[in-house]
């Protein structure tokens, strides 16, 4: 599956197979999904894979919804100063514009999905 695909938005299926996977400095992201949809300006979603004790980069905000869901291994997601401790099948949801941060606190590799919701008009 590619991202980019142009409207309209259809029924979709993500598959590992043939995701091309793109190296960060703490592991890989897995893109499958990212494009606007009948109802949201953005929908966007990803595998991320985490090195042992590794962020996925800085702590940030932005106005998308975020859902965090832990696929393997045990992560540390800090959200506005409060740290939430994720294990295999936790889910997370961020809220808007919340500042926050994710770091694989084991000593093995974390691997998590992450769907992102933007809502709005398209300013195109």
């Amino acid at each position: 599956m590619q991202t980019g695909d142009a409207l309209p938005f259809t029924t979709r299926h993500a598959s590992f197979d043939g995701a091309r996977s793109k190296p960060t400095q703490s592991g890989y992201v897995l893109p499958f999904i990212d494009g606007p949809t009948r109802t949201l300006k953005r929908l966007e979603s990803h595998l991320t894979r985490l090195h042992a004790r590794s962020a996925s980069h800085p702590p940030h905000r932005h106005e998308d919804e975020e859902i965090v869901i832990l696929r393997s291994g045990r992560i540390e997601v800090e959200v506005e100063g409060q740290v939430h401790s994720l294990l295999s099948g936790d889910m997370l949801v961020i809220a808007s514009n919340d500042l926050h941060g994710i770091r694989n606190a084991s000593n093995e590799v974390a691997e998590y999905y992450v769907v992102r919701f933007e809502v709005g008009q398209d300013s195109a």
